[in-house]
């Protein structure tokens, strides 16, 4: 029964994030963003290279995207000419926009599979009751649905974040090998799919280190477990995207020149607590019970709400940090 109301509630939730992705398709792309990254992924097949063209974010969601549009094309989308790779070069002039609407499908399958995760940490780390209110919650959110409808890399940053989360707090209870390796290849996925989620990272260590409390210091330097997850999540941002490695300086161009804008603004800068007030504009009643919840889980602090906020509060502190919005 519980695999029929979780099946049902990952169709809805899909339905939700379906609806509506052919916006603008094919002559406009929903988002500004989704420009470049549809451009970075038509890119892999004209000049037949893994190297992007675009540095704003990580390559594993364009990686991703410009897989999915080669199984659409295997599965008979488009025009066929002597190679997948020549007809999809072709396709990237013809149909350009093509890009940008696989990338939000995939944005919407990964973004529906949140709840599912969410369930499964739910109920490991309190009850059945809790995991399917928070798994109805983040299915029909706002925020989740509006980004699921876009072509860019936040859905699948989103459900990479939860397997760290969900795989952190198994770490703290099992504390398996196995717990830590998975940990730290969510991880890795996290980072390689936007830079600004590596934040969530940090959840390992603290998961970690309250597992191990009679010494932080020994807990967390001589622990071969923990070397294991941090080295498994270098090897797999290296596999998700190499040219972090391999052309980093381009990247750090980029960061560099974001870096060194960021006390600038076109209009009035906005005060640090817009995020909070974000999620009441945003979500309504739904955002009004988010924030009580992080108020709560600060009076609990229990050590899933250590695990929780270990990532959440460095992240919001970032964000809430840029002067735009």
């Amino acid at each position: 029964m519980r695999r029929v109301g979780l099946g049902g509630l990952f169709i809805v939730a899909l339905l939700m994030r379906l609806w509506g992705i052919e916006q603008g398709y094919p002559d406009f792309y929903g988002h500004v963003d989704e420009i470049g990254v549809a451009g970075s992924v038509w890119n892999y097949f004209r000049a037949w290279t893994l190297l992007p063209t675009e540095f704003t974010y990580p390559a594993l969601y364009s990686y991703t995207v410009a897989a999915g549009l080669w199984f659409a094309h295997v599965l008979g989308w488009g025009p066929k000419l002597d190679t997948v790779a020549e007809t999809l070069a072709l396709v990237s002039y013809l149909d350009p926009a093509r890009s940008a609407l696989v990338g939000r499908a995939i944005s919407a399958i990964f973004s529906a599979m949140v709840p599912l995760v969410t369930y499964r940490l739910g109920r490991r780390a309190y009850n059945t009751q809790v995991a399917w209110v928070s798994a109805v919650f983040v299915a029909v959110a706002m925020v989740p649905v509006v980004q699921a409808h876009q072509a860019l890399p936040d859905s699948l940053m989103a459900f990479c974040a939860a397997l760290c989360f969900c795989f952190s707090w198994q770490l703290y209870k099992e504390g398996r090998w196995w717990d830590y390796a998975l940990a730290g290849v969510a991880a890795g996925l996290v980072v390689a799919s936007k830079f600004n989620g590596s934040l969530v990272a940090l959840a390992i260590p603290v998961a970690h280190g309250m597992r191990h409390g009679h010494d932080m210091r020994l807990s967390i330097c001589f622990a071969p477990k923990l070397w294991l997850a941090i080295a498994l999540a270098f090897l797999t941002l290296f596999a998700g995207s190499p040219y972090i490695y391999l052309a980093y300086d381009k990247y750090w161009a980029l960061a560099s020149y974001q870096f060194s804008s960021l006390d600038f603004a076109l209009s009035e800068k906005q005060p640090w607590w817009w995020i909070v007030r974000g999620l009441v504009d945003v979500e309504w009643l739904l955002g009004s019970l988010m924030v009580g919840g992080l108020l709560w889980s600060l009076c609990r602090r229990e050590p899933a709400d250590w695990i929780f906020w270990a990532a959440w509060l460095p992240s919001f502190l970032y964000i809430g940090s840029w002067t735009r919005e």
